[in-house]
């Protein structure tokens, strides 16, 4: 299973000068639990000009700090991303979430970002083969033995 199959595309971004309550209301409109923050006056998706705010960050540096949450994008956002190339192995994307600690990657192709992929993603996806290739056998055993 490859990146690219799995990947969310197109991404939800916000530009890094927005408020923290704005992401979290663009983030509950589109059910999704983070965000790209491109920098005020960039318009490119290149990877090594983007940041990332999840919902973890808000609680984290925002709620838990009784900070406000009309403070700037810029202050709570992480830096620099883990990036994934959209045609490696969901294996490989799993590695690199372990390896960095994190639970998103960007999926790039030819240093754009093209997608974001989550451990969520990855997961959903091994239980569902799991499930197909155990159904599968369960039928397979049944028509041997019916």
């Amino acid at each position: 299973m490859r990146v690219e199959e799995i990947m969310s595309s197109p991404i939800v971004t916000l530009r890094a000068s927005a408020t923290v309550s704005e992401a979290a209301k663009l983030m509950a409109k589109h059910n999704i639990g983070s965000l790209v923050i491109v920098p005020d006056g960039i318009s490119s998706m290149k990877a090594d000009e983007l940041a990332i705010v999840t919902e973890r960050d808000i609680l984290r540096k925002v709620v838990a700090m009784d900070k406000s949450p009309a403070i700037p994008l810029s202050e709570v956002m992480s830096k620099p991303l883990v990036t994934v190339c959209y045609d490696c192995s969901a294996r490989e994307a799993a590695d690199l979430m372990n390896k960095h600690n994190i639970r998103r990657l960007l999926v790039a192709k030819d240093g754009v970002v093209v997608g974001i992929v989550s451990l969520r993603d990855i997961n959903r996806r091994l239980r569902f083969g799991l499930a197909r290739e155990l159904l599968e056998s369960k039928r397979d055993h049944y028509f041997r033995h019916g």
